[in-house]
């Protein structure tokens, strides 16, 4: 445990873990002292790493090793280089929405006016008149917008997207 020294024990427990002969007083005393159960631990996994066989730890071959960083290497290189377009999508599309939004709550009113007007002509040319050009132009400009937005969006995934 921190801040207390080790046990006066710990040595007997070390011998014992060492040996493989566990007594019934030392498992009493294991099942009462943390810092000897660790060390009882630590002494058994290391007996246990001792008796693997040198030959059985068959490490792969180093060229394949050298090949698969520069690989992961160059992974990971791309992946840096392509994050700033990947962010760059999703501020586009969010972009695109909002431009859709706002588009369609400014030209609503003025859809509305022309769908609720009665088929008059007197009444058509009277709309005609009372149309806001501004309102117009916006909607024509942003329809230009968002259609120039997703060209962009499909040229770009049909250019850098892997098949």
């Amino acid at each position: 445990m921190l801040g207390r020294g080790p046990c006066d024990r710990e040595p007997d427990v070390l011998a014992a873990c060492t040996a493989g002969r566990m007594t019934p007083e030392i498992e009493a005393h294991l099942s009462q002292c943390e810092g000897c159960r660790d060390a009882a631990a630590v002494t058994r996994w290391m007996r246990r790493l001792a008796e693997v066989p040198a030959g059985a730890a068959k490490l792969p071959d180093p060229g394949t090793l050298w090949w698969k960083a520069q690989i992961a290497r160059r992974w990971e290189a791309e992946r840096r280089s392509s994050a700033p377009v990947d962010a760059m999508e999703r501020v586009e599309l969010v972009i695109a929405l909002i431009v859709v939004a706002l588009a369609t709550a400014w030209g609503l009113p003025a859809v509305w006016r022309v769908v609720s007007a009665p088929a008059d002509p007197a009444a058509v040319t009277r709309l005609a008149l009372t149309v806001d050009l501004s309102q117009v132009m916006l909607l024509v400009g942003a329809g230009l917008v968002v259609a120039l937005g997703f060209t962009a969006y499909l040229l770009h995934r049909t250019l850098f997207t892997d098949f």
